[in-house]
């Protein structure tokens, strides 16, 4: 049923079927083009500093360039560019928002492409027991789900890294907050002090104000340790997130490649005894076809038999009546 007659002419569904998503997929590019801001002409520049990104760059996954300076990025950092996909940190500290609907382009695009027989989530056959996802509208197991949100695993994950995202912003907003809360009081505690104070007491409220300086001075880089911590812990999350999932991808690969060898033994061998069939077929063929000329030659030679045997008998008479006459 893949091609089908129109007006005469031959057409490939599974054609037509590439070239709408081709085209799906042009007009959501097009439509995200639009929304989004112009870009500037040379794209490879700096999201930063906006400079030329020549040397000592790397690119985002979000498709902008940004400068190893720029980034601060140490030496196993720049060493291990290479083998992963690099977030920069101003996309990283954005927040993740959830497509709580989709169009009807996207609906379509998602018919032609999506393969509604595998779960999206563990990636296994479907069953009975499944269910459409609110959020994305796939469908997975009833076990793919969170008993909580009633969401998928993924869009709930999502959710999780948006709901922490934003709490770490609340939280760094706060302490930034506290920080010149905290440099507000002690200028007045040192103003007041300075005031009721008399001018002997004076060195002494100074001794007292410098070294809580100083300990503001030596908490801000405790302050930026933890918060560098939390990001490499977070990234060493989703790495091992994502080389479970890699894991699992290999084992289901491995299987699908023993399946595949299986069929292929099994292919062979059938060719195989088609080959010995055939071949015997052949020389039962030739066999029955040497019986019928040995058959054909045997029953040549006892009519020639028969008839000279007739000749000499009448020889014989026709002599007999020569000799009696």
């Amino acid at each position: 049923m893949r091609k089908t007659n129109l007006n005469g002419l031959k057409i490939d569904k599974d054609n037509l079927n590439k070239l709408l998503a081709d085209k799906l997929e042009h007009i959501l590019s097009n439509i995200e083009a639009n929304n989004t801001t112009s870009v500037d002409s040379n794209s490879v520049r700096c999201l930063k500093c906006n400079r030329n990104c020549k040397t000592r760059a790397v690119q985002c996954t979000n498709g902008h360039w940004v400068h190893y300076s720029c980034e601060k990025l140490s030496l196993t950092e720049i060493q291990n560019l290479p083998h992963i996909d690099y977030c920069c940190k101003t996309c990283s500290k954005q927040p993740i928002t959830v497509p709580y609907a989709i169009t009807a382009a996207e609906a379509l695009l998602r018919e032609e492409t999506i393969d509604d027989e595998n779960c999206l989530v563990c990636n296994d056959v479907m069953t009975n027991d499944k269910q459409a996802c609110p959020t994305c509208n796939h469908i997975s197991h009833n076990k793919c789900f969170n008993i909580n949100s009633d969401q998928c695993y993924s869009c709930h994950a999502i959710e999780e890294q948006r709901i922490l995202s934003e709490n770490q912003t609340q939280v760094e907003n706060e302490t930034k907050i506290n920080k010149v809360t905290d440099h507000q009081t002690d200028v007045s505690h040192v103003d007041t002090t300075t005031i009721m104070a008399g001018k002997n007491n004076l060195c002494n409220g100074l001794q007292h104000t410098t070294p809580t300086a100083c300990d503001k001075v030596n908490n801000t880089p405790q302050i930026i340790i933890s918060e560098k911590e939390q990001e490499q812990q977070n990234k060493q999350k989703e790495l091992k997130q994502q080389e479970l999932k890699l894991k699992k991808r290999e084992e289901q690969l491995r299987l699908k490649e023993a399946v595949v060898n299986d069929q292929s033994k099994d292919k062979t061998r059938l060719y195989d005894m088609i080959y010995k069939l055939e071949a015997r077929n052949n020389e039962l063929e030739k066999t029955v076809k040497s019986l019928y000329h040995k058959i054909n030659n045997e029953d040549n030679t006892i009519n020639s038999n028969n008839e000279t045997r007739r000749v000499i008998g009448q020889a014989q008479i026709q002599r007999e009546a020569t000799t009696i006459v």
